[in-house]
């Protein structure tokens, strides 16, 4: 157990001392560049207010939507009640084709009056 405490101690003292030459060499030895970089910035000049136009002549965008989300929703239902009966129409025939846009109209219309018939 002894050896072995030794050994453990010679290889972390031999890792440290490898670190710490290979942190002087990189640091002492090699040269990075950092002596030519200036943290100075006061000489630049921004005009970060330069491209802002008068209060009176910007444009705005309007909050307020044109069409009610509902309205859209409801809009958007009837293209796809429109695509799926043409769909089925193609497939199975003209008369189911019928049949199924007239029951999911139905349904459409029974959810956004919120009736049950």
């Amino acid at each position: 157990m002894k050896k072995f405490l030794k050994f453990i101690t010679k290889a972390i003292a031999l890792a440290g001392l490898v670190t710490g030459a290979a942190y002087a060499v990189k640091k002492l030895f090699i040269d990075n560049g950092d002596d030519e970089f200036v943290d100075d910035y006061t000489d630049l000049d921004y005009e970060l207010d330069g491209d802002l136009q008068p209060v009176t002549e910007r444009e705005y965008v309007s909050i307020t939507p044109d069409a009610s989300p509902l309205e859209k929703a409801a809009e958007k239902v009837e293209e796809v009640k429109e695509d799926v009966g043409e769909k089925v129409g193609d497939a199975v025939g003209e008369k189911v084709g019928e049949k199924v846009e007239e029951k999911v109209s139905d349904k459409v219309e029974e959810k956004i009056t919120g009736e049950d018939k």
